[in-house]
């Protein structure tokens, strides 16, 4: 059987916004960072795609990227663009040390994503206004406000399936199960064994292991997330009418992202 691999699939528009950081930003203050940022353009953000090209128009900070095409899909996307927009917004109030400058500056940000294969362009907007509301709501209510990035996320995600992952895999779904985000893989049967998932099985969650611990910021970002929810994430592989599966809890999670 060929190896099988975990799959990971988060938005990246944290990773844009962290690029740039504004310390007391006043106009040209942020003129400044953002030629610093485009002076390093094209930026990797590891899996999810790139960064190429940041400016301002007027008080709008808008940041060009490439996604890439194996993990997010423009076209299905733009379906329903509203879940992505409130990815983009709750990632940047979360995870982004500036954005009480932003507020307060009034700075909006845009994001032009285009798809790696397709060239699909999708256009998000997001003012001032809505990062001082969710901004507000984190304050309120901090544990209220992960459970929400989680499901938000989990919804960016289920936009993309099912979602080969190679010609024996397919993703078919990722959701919360209790106290676990769930991965749930399909397997050909014509081309997998039940004996074969069985000895593969510790392969694949060293390889998943390995991953959860690496430096891969869309990785790293959803494994924060969920160790700062209390939850594991279990690897879930279908294989007619039974299921293999293996998990990671919070702790594990914990022990990858110290090593």
């Amino acid at each position: 059987m060929k190896r099988l691999h975990y799959f990971g699939l988060l938005p990246l528009m944290a990773c844009l916004t962290m690029a740039i950081m504004m310390g007391g930003c006043k106009k040209m203050k942020l003129q400044h960072e953002i030629d610093r940022v485009n002076a390093k353009c094209p930026i990797d953000v590891g899996m999810a795609g790139r960064i190429y090209k940041v400016w301002l128009d007027d008080n709008t900070v808008v940041f060009e990227a490439q996604l890439n095409a194996d993990l997010m899909n423009v076209e299905k996307l733009k379906n329903n663009p509203n879940v992505m927009k409130e990815a983009s917004l709750l990632n940047v109030v979360d995870e982004n040390q500036s954005v009480e400058q932003m507020i307060a500056e009034k700075v909006d940000l845009k994001y032009i994503l285009t798809d790696s294969v397709s060239q699909e362009k999708l256009e998000l907007l997001i003012t001032s206004d809505e990062l001082a509301k969710a901004y507000h709501e984190k304050k309120n209510d901090e544990k209220k406000f992960t459970f929400r990035r989680i499901d938000n996320q989990i919804a960016v995600t289920q936009l993309q399936l099912p979602m080969a992952v190679d010609e024996a895999t397919m993703l078919i779904d990722f959701f919360r199960e209790g106290d676990n985000a769930v991965y749930l893989y399909e397997l050909n049967s014509d081309m997998v064994t039940l004996n074969t998932l069985d000895e593969s099985l510790p392969m694949i969650k060293d390889n998943a292991s390995h991953l959860l611990a690496g430096n891969d910021p869309s990785v790293s970002s959803m494994v924060n997330l969920l160790i700062k929810a209390n939850m594991g994430l279990t690897y879930r592989y279908r294989l007619g009418k039974t299921d293999k599966e293996f998990s990671f809890i919070p702790q594990d999670l914990k022990t990858l992202r110290n090593k």
